[in-house]
């Protein structure tokens, strides 16, 4: 291949050039995406994200995600270190539809609280005070663990 027809692309990783049939794995999946549609994968493809309170209550947080896995439900446990506002960044980064909280007070009461992000991302474009976000509880809600798999085939 003569040196004119090397492509090159800029992606987040660093400059990356393809020659002939090498192509690396970021620009195959690119460009399938391009050919079917990248919003069917996009949108499966965020997972709901499990908020680790304890890492002693791991077993806990198991149980969940087989629930919702078994309901071909994407979901993952968060397994970096952090708090509470570091993992809600995170679930923010990968996009996730919702995440769940799941500490010693939903473990021994039998329910889980569901942060409704996609529904949060919504209200906050028409929040303009904090009094208004604050006074707007719409975005979580709590549920009875038997009920988890309903509640967030509603925000999916």
């Amino acid at each position: 291949m003569c040196e004119d027809a090397k492509l090159s692309k800029r992606s987040k990783w660093g400059e990356a050039v393809y020659d002939g049939f090498f192509f690396q794995a970021e620009a195959a999946l690119e460009i399938a995406l391009r050919l079917v549609g990248s919003e069917v994968f996009i949108k499966d493809n965020n997972p709901v994200v499990i908020c680790v309170f304890d890492k002693q209550q791991m077993s806990q947080y198991n149980k969940l995600l087989t629930l919702l896995r078994s309901s071909n439900i994407n979901s993952e446990i968060y397994c970096g270190d952090g708090s509470l506002k570091v993992q809600m960044k995170y679930a923010d980064k990968k996009n996730a539809p919702a995440v769940i909280l799941y500490g010693d007070n939903e473990i021994k009461l039998g329910t889980v609280t569901i942060k409704n992000l996609k529904l949060g991302k919504e209200v906050s474009e028409d929040v303009k005070m904090r009094e208004d976000w604050t006074s707007s509880k719409t975005a979580q809600t709590t549920a009875k663990v038997e009920n988890l798999v309903n509640e967030i085939n509603k925000i999916l």
